[in-house]
Formats: structure tokens, sequence, C-alpha cells
């Protein structure tokens, strides 16, 4: 109820600007309370992730998501994948379930640079782009953890072949993104600065770079 009327207050034209700021700080500091509970907060954002480009959304609907991207992207970035750390554990590595949720991201953050270029502006905030780099931090870390692990150890040999396949889909998922936004800046007949900025806060300016210079 509480974030319901903080929605609203942020979605009415007639709100005074001092009480819309009141509300986007409660807003952005209160994921915790609005959104309680790690697997509901991973799936509220996720299910947000897939409609980012189906229409129109209210400011609120933007500052919620934005909520959820730093909170994830700062504070509880492992538990978006929920990577298992410990390398003596019996615990099986499945690829595909930590693909599936990345590649919905990248996806997305795709599809939004390639709409932006043919538009020639941003037309949304970057917080997508920046859990993605999040996202690829901290999932490159625990790709390096493992892969230096023990190799003496039989169940850490089974889980770094599957941890190496992880790893080249994901790079060849993220190349394969990148190759098509410039594919998509190729056919353009000239570069504006306003392009260049939609690039340098993209998937090409932001997170290949990072994945590059790992």
């Amino acid at each position: 109820a509480v974030l319901s009327h903080l929605c609203s207050l942020m979605d009415n034209k007639d709100t005074s600007s001092l009480v819309q700021n009141l509300a986007r700080d409660i807003i952005r500091e209160g994921v915790v309370v609005f959104f309680p509970g790690s697997k509901a907060r991973k799936k509220y954002l996720l299910d947000m992730v897939e409609v980012i480009l189906t229409g129109e959304q209210p400011p609120s609907w933007w500052l919620k998501f934005e909520a959820l991207c730093r909170y994830f992207s700062k504070i509880d970035n492992n538990s978006l994948l929920e990577l298992n750390w410990d390398t003596e554990k019996d615990v099986e590595i499945d690829p595909v379930v930590i693909l599936n949720i990345v590649s919905t991201v990248i996806t997305v953050a795709t599809k939004q640079v390639e709409v932006d270029i043919e538009g020639g502006n941003q037309s949304r905030p970057d917080d997508l782009v920046r859990l993605l780099c999040a996202m690829q931090s901290t999932l490159l870390f625990w790709c390096q953890h493992y892969l230096t692990a023990d190799k003496k150890n039989e169940k850490v040999l089974e889980k770094q072949a599957s941890v190496n396949e992880l790893l080249k889909e994901y790079v060849n998922k993220i190349y394969h993104s990148c190759y098509s936004v410039l594919r998509k800046v190729d056919s353009l007949e000239t570069i504006s600065e306003s392009l260049l900025e939609i690039l340098r806060s993209s998937i090409i300016g932001e997170t290949l770079p990072e994945l590059i210079t790992f």
C-alpha cells in the first residue's frame, strides 16, 4: 500500500517536486522493504526486464526498475545468478540456467541500444547496462575462481568443464550481440555525436570493454 501510494505520487503531474523527490528517495532506498525476499526481488526484476521494450511505462515503473538494478548491481549481485563459490561443495553447475538469466539481460540491452540507434537518441536510462556489467563482473570472477581451483580433485575437474563451457557461451553471446549493434551502426549514412553517446553507455561502450580487459 505504501509503495503504491509513493508510485501514484511519482506519476501524478500535479505532485510538487519536493514531494516527488522525497517519494523517489524512499523508493530507491526501500528495495528490501518494498520487495521482500531475495527470490521475489529477483523474479520481479527479471519480469521487468522482459517488458522494457513492450511499450511506454510510467515514471514510477522506471524508478522501481532503477532501484532494483542498483540493489542487485551494488549490494546483492550474486543472488541474481545464484552462484556457488564453494568448489568442494557437491552442487551441480547448470550452465543453461545461468546463461538463461544473463542472456535475457543481454538480449534486452541489445534491443534497447538498437532501438535508440534507430531513434537517434537514448530513450531509456542505462540502469540495465550497469546491471549487466555487475552480473558480468561477478560471473567472470566466479569462473576464474573455479578454473584456478585444485585440479587434482575429480569433482572440481567436472565443474571446471561446465564452467569453461559456460564462459565460452557467455563470451559468444556478448560478441554476437555487439556484432548485431555494430551492423546496425554500419548501415547508417552518418555518425552523429548523439549516436556516439548512445554507444558509450551501451553494451558496446560499457560491457564489452570490461570483458576484454578482465
